[in-house]
């Protein structure tokens, strides 16, 4: 009887700790730990506050370090990126390209796409140099031109290695700047064409050039960071040469990407400024004719129709203003 009364005493005591325990747990203990974490949370706050948004550019460490850590996250700079081989010592935009497209106001990135070696340069040692073997343009550009990169920057040159240009890059950047424009080309002057809806109109010269639904990939293309994380959504990464999504950009640009208070206008021909293509043939045809149908199967209603919408201007005022 006396066990029995001891051990339910012994029970009702522990009972009693246990209660008291988780009493004061919540009473005392429970809001510290709270307000604690509170303080905790509060700092993390402060300090994803304080961390720099996910841009970030290609400065070298000369100028992106701790005393000088905006230039790690933005730039004046535009970024080139050209696709070079060696044959490509023998062309225009790698014998001129630091003329054209000079260090004070351009990153350049150069993929290599054979065993070409380049060490003689004279932007050697001021460019990045990306060299794998055999890959098309666009396979490159999905891989390693990510937007997140490209909104640090004030625009994306994508250059093929047999363009000759017959203007200045910053003049041309000026008028689009003006313009607003998304994405836009020069006017195709001399050698092998794809598309004839590309080549200069002179009707359009002194009007600065025109808005339209198509912009060719090649061999010259400007693209603003905006356009640039559309384009790079929708390119398909099976598909490598760019055929086809030159068709389909210009409209799921204006249609899904740009914020609706935009005009729709997105893509615009320069005609008062040229580009030669210094190529008697069309690169990557048997390819890119096998990659347009990826486009289509997906995206068949957004193809462009290759139209005119109007000129970009009434007269070469802003042309002259942007050259003087």
């Amino acid at each position: 009887m006396k066990v029995a009364l001891f051990i339910s005493f012994f029970l009702v005591s522990v009972l009693i700790i246990i209660i008291y325990q988780i009493t004061s747990f919540r009473a005392i203990i429970l809001p510290k730990i709270l307000s604690k974490s509170n303080v905790f949370i509060r700092k993390l706050r402060r300090c994803s506050n304080q961390i720099p948004n996910k841009q970030i550019t290609f400065e070298r460490r000369l100028f992106c370090k701790h005393k000088t850590e905006k230039m790690c996250y933005s730039t004046n700079k535009s970024l080139v990126v050209t696709f070079w081989q060696e044959s490509s010592k023998d062309k225009w935009i790698s014998q001129n390209i630091l003329t054209a497209f000079p260090l004070h106001s351009f990153e350049h990135i150069i993929f290599i796409h054979d065993n070409s070696a380049w060490h003689t340069h004279p932007g050697y040692k001021h460019f990045m140099w990306i060299h794998i073997d055999g890959q098309h343009r666009f396979w490159y550009l999905k891989r390693f031109i990510l937007p997140n990169s490209i909104e640090s920057y004030q625009y994306l040159w994508i250059i093929d290695d047999d363009a000759r240009l017959e203007f200045q890059p910053l003049n041309y950047q000026c008028v689009v700047n003006k313009l607003q424009i998304e994405l836009s080309a020069p006017g195709r002057l001399s050698g092998a064409l794809s598309h004839t809806f590309t080549k200069t109109d002179i009707r359009y010269i002194n009007k600065t050039g025109r808005w339209t639904d198509f912009i060719e990939t090649g061999p010259v293309v400007m693209a603003s960071s905006l356009a640039w994380r559309c384009i790079h959504t929708f390119i398909d990464a099976s598909a490598v040469t760019g055929w086809g999504i030159d068709l389909i950009w210009c409209s799921l640009i204006s249609e899904h990407c740009i914020p609706k208070t935009k005009p729709r206008e997105v893509c615009a021909i320069l005609d008062a400024f040229g580009v030669h293509h210094q190529s008697t043939m069309i690169q990557s045809g048997t390819d890119g004719h096998e990659e347009i149908s990826i486009y289509r199967k997906t995206y068949g209603k957004w193809f462009a129709k290759k139209r005119n919408i109007g000129p970009l201007t009434e007269d070469n005022r802003l042309f002259r203003s942007c050259s003087s």
